[in-house]
Formats: structure tokens, C-alpha cells, sequence
């Protein structure tokens, strides 16, 4: 998320006073954003880029993502209600990590549980466990 977030600041901007003005001018509106938001999700998300008529926001889990989806109106409505942001018509809504968020947790490894057997190893547990007595597997 930080090379978006770096890519973002540092599109088409060769002056380091202007990528620290459009960083803070962001950081702003993401103060505004969240303070218009919900309590209980201003710790779930993040105010990642304002590109154009549309902004892209940062979830701490794909379920939030999927309910912020439902929600996208509501967010519009947030973002017409803010001077700055009026002329945001259109969300994108990603699952990203930030240091800040203290309730979320990277994950690791496969997601769904243990590892599974390659297709080889499961063939031959099934053979042992369906070969007869004296049978080579």
C-alpha cells in the first residue's frame, strides 16, 4: 500500500514542496472524511487517493470491504457534504494494511487452513487406503 500511496504523491510532481502540500491537503480531507463517518468504522478505514472524480479507499478485511460496497451511497453522500470533496462521484473500495490500524492483522500463509497435498500425495494415500492386502501401491 505505501508504493500507491508514494506513487499517488509523487505522479507527475518533481518538487518535494508540492508532494508534501498534496500530502497534507489528503490527510485533511481524510480527517474530514472519517470525522463524517460512522464511529465504528473510522478505525477501519483509510482515505488512500483522490484522483480526478474519484477517490480510493482502504479497508482492514475484505468482509468490511464487501458491506462498504453496499454502503457506497452513503459515502457519496459524505463526500458531497465535504466542500473539498463535492466533485467525487465515484468510490473504489480495496482491502489494504496500514501501521496505524492496530486491529488488523496481515495474513499469512493459506488463509483457508492447512496446506493441501499435492494431487501425487493425495493419489497415493487414497491407493493405501483402498489397496488390498500384499498389493503394491
Amino acid at each position: 500500500m505505501t508504493t500507491q500511496i508514494a506513487t499517488y504523491f509523487t505522479k507527475n510532481e518533481n518538487n518535494l514542496k508540492n508532494i508534501v502540500l498534496r500530502a497534507g491537503k489528503l490527510r485533511r480531507i481524510e480527517q474530514l472524511f472519517l470525522k463524517n463517518l460512522d464511529p465504528s468504522l473510522r478505525k477501519h478505514l483509510k482515505l488512500a487517493a483522490l484522483e480526478g472524480q474519484s477517490a480510493l479507499i482502504f479497508t482492514d478485511s475484505p468482509g468490511r470491504a464487501h458491506q462498504l460496497r453496499y454502503s457506497s451511497q452513503q459515502i457519496l453522500a459524505v463526500f458531497a457534504s465535504l466542500p473539498e470533496t463535492r466533485h467525487i462521484n465515484k468510490i473504489q473500495i480495496k482491502t489494504g494494511y496500514w501501521p496505524e490500524n492496530e486491529g488488523a492483522k496481515i495474513p499469512t500463509g493459506n488463509v483457508l487452513g492447512a496446506p493441501r497435498d499435492t494431487f501425487a500425495a493425495q493419489r497415493q494415500r487414497l491407493k493405501a487406503a483402498i489397496g488390498k492386502p500384499g498389493e503394491k501401491t
